[in-house]
C-alpha cells in the first residue's frame, strides 16, 4: 500500500464522523469496515504506512500539547494516543499541525476526543480476524529513541505552546525557574514511562 491509498482510507473514515469530526467511535469503524476489505498483505501495508505516518509526530512539540491537554496525569499511552490523533486528521492538517502545534488551540480540544491509541490497534484486529493468524511485527517501521526538537520542563508549557496552554489554564509564573523536579536525564517523565508489551502488544510506541 502506498501512501496515497492509506490517505484516501483515513479520509474516507474521516468523511464518516459525525459532529464536526469528533465521532471516534464511527471514524474507527469505518477503517475497520475500509480493511476487512483489503487482502492480508493490503493490511499489513496499511499498518506500516500508518506506522510511518506515526514516527513523523516523534516531537517534543507533540509531547507538550499532550502534557497540556492531558494534564498532570498524562503518560505515555496518552502522548501516543495523542500522536495517533494528529495522524487522523489527514495528511494536509496532520502537517498543517506538525509545523505549527500551538494551531490546534482553534480546536476547542477536550482529552477525549484526542485519544485516538485506538488507530494503532485496528489493522492488527481485523489482520487476525482474516487470517486467524497472529500479526507480524518484524517489519514495521521502529520509532528512534528520542523525539525530535528541544526538550522542556512542565514549567516550560505556558511558554512553549502559549495559546494552547492558556485554553487549558496553564498561564506563565513570573520569575519561574525552568528547573522543576524532574532530572535533566528526564525532562518529561510520561515519555519514559515503560510500555509492557501487554498493554501494548503491536509495539506501536518503540
Amino acid at each position: 500500500m502506498n501512501a496515497s491509498e492509506f490517505w484516501k482510507i483515513i479520509d474516507t473514515a474521516r468523511l464518516s464522523e459525525d459532529n464536526e469530526g469528533k465521532d471516534r467511535e464511527s471514524f474507527f469503524l469505518s477503517i475497520r469496515d475500509q480493511l476487512a476489505e483489503l487482502a492480508p498483505e493490503e493490511i499489513l501495508g496499511f499498518q506500516t504506512q500508518l506506522m510511518t505516518e506515526f514516527h513523523k509526530t516523534f516531537h517534543w512539540d507533540a509531547v507538550a500539547a499532550a502534557a497540556i491537554v492531558f494534564g498532570d496525569n498524562c503518560d505515555r499511552l496518552d502522548v501516543d494516543g495523542f500522536r495517533f490523533w494528529i495522524v487522523s486528521r489527514g495528511e494536509q492538517q496532520m502537517q498543517a499541525i506538525l509545523a505549527d502545534m500551538d494551531s490546534i488551540a482553534e480546536l476547542d480540544l477536550v482529552p477525549e476526543e484526542v485519544y485516538f491509541f485506538e488507530l494503532g490497534r485496528l489493522a492488527p484486529d481485523v489482520y487476525e480476524e482474516v487470517t486467524m493468524e497472529e500479526f507480524p511485527t518484524s517489519n514495521l517501521p521502529v520509532e528512534k529513541e528520542f523525539p525530535d526538537g528541544e526538550e522542556f520542563k512542565r514549567v516550560d508549557l505556558p511558554n512553549r505552546l502559549p495559546k494552547l496552554a492558556s485554553d487549558f489554564g496553564l498561564l506563565p509564573e513570573p520569575g519561574a525557574s525552568t528547573v522543576d523536579s524532574q532530572t535533566e536525564e528526564d525532562p518529561f517523565a510520561p515519555l519514559s514511562t515503560d510500555v509492557s508489551d501487554e498493554e501494548n502488544p503491536y509495539g506501536v510506541t518503540d
